[in-house]
Parts: C-alpha cells; sequence; structure tokens
C-alpha cells in the first residue's frame, strides 16, 4: 500500500505523538505549511480518510484514529518498534518498521 507524502508526513506526526489529542492547526502545520505549502482543513481531513482507508487494507481496525471534536485527531495504537534483521534483509539500512495495534 503507497501512501502519497503528506499522508506518510501525516502518520509519522501521529505516531510521534501516539495518545496525544493532536489540534488540526498543528497537524497543518507540521505536515503541510513547514513543507511550503497552505492547506485547507478539508486537505486534513482527506489525508486522514486516506490513513484510515489504508490501515483497513491492511486489516489495522481503522479506529486507531481517532477524531477529537473540535480539536483534532488522535492516534491510540500500541507502537512497538522492530528492528530488521540485517543478514536477513540489507536494504534496511538499520530502519525501524513500526506495527500498529488497536490499543486494548
Amino acid at each position: 500500500m503507497k501512501l502519497s507524502k503528506p499522508a506518510t508526513r501525516l502518520l509519522i506526526e501521529l505516531i510521534k505523538n501516539n495518545k496525544n489529542e493532536m489540534p488540526r492547526e498543528t497537524l497543518i502545520k507540521h505536515v503541510w505549511e513547514d513543507y511550503g505549502f497552505s492547506p485547507s482543513s478539508a486537505t486534513l481531513s482527506n489525508h486522514i480518510s486516506e490513513l484510515r482507508k489504508a490501515f483497513e487494507a491492511l486489516g489495522i481496525n481503522k479506529d486507531i484514529l481517532i477524531t477529537v471534536p473540535r480539536v483534532g485527531f488522535k492516534m491510540e495504537a500500541e507502537i512497538h518498534p522492530e528492528t530488521k534483521n540485517k543478514e536477513l534483509d540489507t536494504s534496511t539500512d538499520g530502519f525501524e518498521e513500526m506495527i500498529l495495534r488497536k490499543t486494548q
């Protein structure tokens, strides 16, 4: 599943701030304005929808992305960094995979 660049940046912001409410304005600044773009609030909502569809396609509960009314969004996930074995896959160069699961 391939995400757009803004959706990827949005996912990174939500992962970095897992379990914390993220105001719409903060997400817009970090995902778009810091990269020279001026999006609308609808743009953010569209990319949240893109992430939810991607989670669903991967069999991950899309409800890990929570809409916080009049605030923004929050990710509620268990995140477990895993380093791939370099002997098995040398293309990773030490990058970590993030595994997301719905928090119980």
